[in-house]
């Protein structure tokens, strides 16, 4: 049997994630504007930011 490639897991370029992604949320600075993407019967809200144009 072969062996593939080594890869070294040592990453210089790797940094600690910024304070604010920790948890997997990131602050919001613009409005929100929600959207139906169902049907009346079967809402599926959604939420763009307000500042995209049409």
């Amino acid at each position: 049997m072969e062996e593939g490639p080594h890869i070294d897991d040592t990453d210089d370029d790797v940094q600690e994630a910024p304070h604010q992604l920790e948890d997997g949320v990131q602050s919001t600075i613009d409005d929100l504007k929600e959207l139906n993407l169902g049907t009346l019967e079967d809402p599926r809200p959604t939420f763009i930011s307000a500042l995209l144009t049409p």
